[in-house]
């Protein structure tokens, strides 16, 4: 029961990040430099539903996110 609990839970989060990303989404304009937040934001919280680490834009090297 503890682990279905701890699955269900983990389901539960990338959920409310998903709706997270929809809602951000519905939030952008079209106009390059107010979305540009936003668009961090979304980027940020797709990274942590793939799993994958943040990365630097100082690093030329990174390719944790194909960005």
């Amino acid at each position: 029961m503890f682990a279905f609990k701890k699955v269900s839970g983990y389901f539960c989060e990338m959920q409310e990040k998903l709706d997270q990303i929809k809602e951000l989404e519905g939030s952008l304009t079209g106009e390059m430099f107010h979305d540009a937040d936003i668009r961090y934001r979304i980027h940020s919280i797709q990274m942590e539903v793939n799993g994958t680490s943040i990365c630097s834009i100082d690093d030329p090297e990174c390719e944790a996110c194909g960005s």
